[in-house]
Order: C-alpha cells, then structure tokens, then sequence
C-alpha cells in the first residue's frame, strides 16, 4: 500500500486548486468521461512491448496534440520499442479532483495487470502536475517521470521554500496544503536513503525539461534536487516550439526501453 493513501482527500482539494489557477476565468470544465479517453499507438501491432509510455497533455491540450507536434513519431524514428498511450486528461479532471483516481484505474493498474515491466509518465505544463501527482499517490505503479515544463505548485506555498533552500527546508509536522504535500514528497530526494522509511515506496526516476525563459522557482528547486544528467535546459518559453527539442533530446536520455524497474529498492 502506498504511504500517502491518506493523501487522497487533499489531494482532491489540490487538484480543485490548480485547476482554478489554471483555467481561464470564463472557463468551464469539460465533462469527465470514465473511463478516461485514450489514444494507443502500440510499437507492434501484433506485441505488446514491456515499457508504457503515457502522455499527459497540457491545459487546453488534447492527445493528437502529441501526435500533431511529433512525440510519437520520435519515438519511432529513434526506435525506441515502447507502446504509448495519450490520455485525454483534461482540465476538467483536475477541476474534479479525479485525475490521479482515473489514471490508475483506467490505464496504470491494467497496464500493469498486462504484464508492462515499467510504466512512464510524460507531463506536459499541467501534465507534468498530474503525473507528479499520480506518482505521489500511486508509487508502486510509476516507473519514472519525464516532466516538461511542469507546473509545480502556487507561488505562495513554492516562494518560501525556494527562500529557505530546499535542502534546508524541514518541512513541518503537520499536513499541509496539496502543494506544501507535494513539495514535503519531492523533499525526500534531498535525504540520504538511510534516512528514508522503509515503509515508504522509492522515489522513481524524475526527468525534468524546461526552457531558459520558463525556469520558475519550482522548476529550479526540483532541478537542484536531480542529477544533473536529469535535467534538460534550453533557450525558449512555455510553447511546443520548445518542447519539441526537447522531447527530441529527452527521448534518447530515459532507460525506458523495458529492462527492469528504474527505481531504486527500497531501504
């Protein structure tokens, strides 16, 4: 069972709060489908391969996107043997509070049950939220996470930790907001793993990419807790014009190729 099954009910509330922060004033949340909507672009029609990798798309996104601007059609040119899954986890799932629920349901836990050795989230913007998330709340069933550009949380729970250095931050004892719980997860990659609860699941392999222009406080304290050679910069905004180079790149960087588990084991 994962350690942060107790987290679900706030996190619920967060993802009410980062969808408010992210929409539009005049937005409404588009119907919630479940099962969640999905597009699969297997790497053999005939055989399933051992790694899954889903893409989460960003605010106002939808999973052609990944298609239109070229993801999976990297993927094979690099042929790189992973089956994928575009999940059309919009907005409205995070409106709901229901993003991580649908995502387990619908596609980790039958993924697994498929017999996938590893499964990778890909988050886009919000995506990158609603992977970070999931992870959070589904440890056992997130292989790693390649993040583009992610959104990290509200300047306000995000600015004082940057203040105080995330290394240096301790985290208080008592439970926070959705983001104060994220970044109190996220923190554990500053600890040494004798530190770390056997209890708790391993952290999974992060991968994070963003353009110079783009670099928040919550980008940056997330890269300083990785290893560099996880970390991707590179001239460019918050737009796929960015992206695309970068998932260029990220592709031939992530052990996604469908060996053993990435994640460490457990202390």
């Amino acid at each position: 069972m994962s350690a942060w099954t107790g987290a679900v009910a706030p996190a619920r509330r967060a993802l009410v709060a980062a969808s408010l922060a992210l929409l539009p004033a005049c937005a409404v949340p588009r119907p919630t489908a479940v099962p969640l909507a999905r597009e699969a672009f297997p790497a053999r029609p005939d055989q399933r391969a051992c790694c899954l990798v889903v893409l989460l798309p960003g605010h106002g996104d939808t999973p052609k996107d990944f298609v239109d601007h070229g993801f999976v059609a990297a993927l094979r040119r690099a042929a790189v043997p992973v089956d994928v899954v575009a999940v059309a986890a919009h907005s409205g799932y995070y409106f709901k509070g229901s993003v991580a629920e649908r995502l387990h349901a619908d596609v980790l836990a039958p993924a697994r049950a498929a017999g996938y050795r590893q499964i990778w989230l890909v988050g886009v913007s919000m995506g990158g939220f609603g992977a970070l998330l999931t992870a959070q709340l589904h440890p056992d069933d997130v292989s790693g996470l390649v993040l583009l550009a992610p959104f990290m949380g509200r300047p306000r729970i995000v600015n004082p930790i940057a203040e105080d250095g995330i290394r240096q931050w301790r985290p208080r004892p008592e439970r926070g907001t959705w983001d104060y719980e994220l970044w109190r997860w996220l923190h554990r990659l500053a600890q040494p793993m004798a530190a770390i609860s056997p209890t708790m699941s391993p952290m999974p392999p992060i991968y994070l990419a963003h353009g110079q222009d783009d670099a928040s406080a919550g980008t940056l304290m997330l890269a300083e807790l990785l290893p560099p050679e996880h970390v991707l910069v590179i001239p460019g905004d918050h737009d796929w014009d960015t992206w695309i180079p970068l998932w260029a790149q990220l592709i031939t960087r992530v052990p996604w190729t469908g060996g053993a588990d990435p994640r460490p084991p457990a202390p």
